[in-house]
């Protein structure tokens, strides 16, 4: 598998797609700040989980006599980036209002207070940065990452694994402890991709109806209904190698596998050969398939469609890790694909070699 190249520290959640983002209500910003300069720009920006390419709003305002504020819309515990010249910090707010101090020119040292789902997610961050495992973690990681060497790597991933399990445990204690907080369904989301598909949507079920509201919550609703197992696929459109835009609908009718690849991808190019096998033994029995790739060089991906032959449709907006479709489908790597029913029902995900053929040769005997 070739993953999606966001360090394990950055951003405790992520990315996703298109859908009803209405603010819910409005928070009142005040904020204080000695050390900057007059005119000092400060966008606020309403990270939006359905796509994170297209913030909801960018809010933007000066620093005046060392103030600034700012009235603007949010919804309970929605996630918003801070952000002064290039460096950023992340908020979670809620209705009411907050407080925003910048006791010095340096924005990591930004101090919030008076709002509860921001107070309660500065808590949070500190508590979790002060596990062993955290610091641990994070310090193969940097070994790992200044050497490139492949034995670091292999105790990074031995040590990522214990992380991602203790990392767990930690959130959904800690969403059991504080039920009400609306942040849960942002933690929450963050560990989806460690929970099986019953357990999420069990899990989303006992999120408090404010955490199931604000834009964590919808997004996690979407990814149940849109996204799983029996939900239907979202629909999208891209141009093919002649800039001819095709549909998913187009597909509707047939079993349809939407395979998600690049053609730097090693285990991508390494599955092509039996998606040929695919095509070949059922392409005639109301089977097809649509590739998305994360190419971002038009000549490399059209060489490598013609290098491993691959005769079917291959769409791709040449915009690599960032092609929307991957964003859409809430990916973290490729190879990756959705098997569809004809009328676009997902009846499984990530089948490869004589899985997937089985799969098939069950559907459309």
């Amino acid at each position: 598998m070739i993953k999606l190249p966001i360090l394990l520290f950055c951003i405790l959640v992520i990315f996703c797609i298109p859908g009803s983002c209405s603010a819910q209500n409005s928070v009142m910003i005040h904020g204080y700040a000695p050390k900057m300069k007059n005119g000092t720009e400060i966008e606020i920006i309403e990270v939006n989980p359905f796509n994170t390419r297209k913030p909801v709003n960018i809010y933007r305002l000066e620093i005046l006599n060392k103030e600034f504020k700012k009235q603007i819309k949010t919804g309970k515990g929605d996630l918003f980036f801070l952000k002064i010249e290039e460096k950023i910090k992340e908020i979670y707010l809620e209705p009411g209002n907050v407080r925003i101090d910048f006791p010095d020119s340096a924005i990591v040292e930004m101090r919030v207070t008076g709002n509860k789902s921001a107070m309660e997610y500065i808590e949070f961050l500190r508590n979790w940065k002060e596990q062993p495992v955290y610091n641990r973690t994070r310090d193969i990681q940097n070994i790992w990452l200044e050497t490139g060497n492949e034995v670091k790597k292999a105790k990074y991933d031995s040590a990522k694994a214990v992380f991602d399990e203790y990392r767990l445990n930690f959130i959904i204690k800690r969403i059991i402890e504080k039920p009400a907080s609306y942040i849960n369904s942002a933690l929450f989301y963050s560990i989806m991709n460690l929970l099986p598909q019953k357990q999420i949507t069990e899990s989303y079920q006992k999120l408090n109806k404010g955490a199931q509201r604000n834009k964590y919550g919808r997004y996690i609703k979407f990814n149940i209904d849109s996204l799983f197992v029996n939900g239907i696929a979202p629909d999208f459109v891209q141009s093919d190698t002649s800039g001819n835009p095709v549909k998913l609908k187009d597909f509707f009718g047939k079993y349809l596998l939407v395979d998600f690849w690049a053609s730097w991808c090693v285990p991508c190019r390494a599955e092509n050969p039996n998606l040929i096998r695919a095509i070949e033994k059922f392409g005639q029995h109301n089977f097809t398939i649509l590739s998305v790739s994360l190419d971002s060089k038009r000549d490399v991906w059209v060489d490598a469609i013609k290098d491993d032959k691959l005769v079917w449709t291959q769409i791709s907006d040449l915009k690599g890790w960032d092609n929307w479709i991957f964003r859409k489908y809430a990916l973290l790597e490729v190879p990756s694909n959705f098997l569809l029913g004809p009328d676009g029902k997902i009846l499984a995900k990530d089948l490869r070699g004589k899985e997937l053929l089985d799969t098939l040769e069950r559907l459309l005997k």
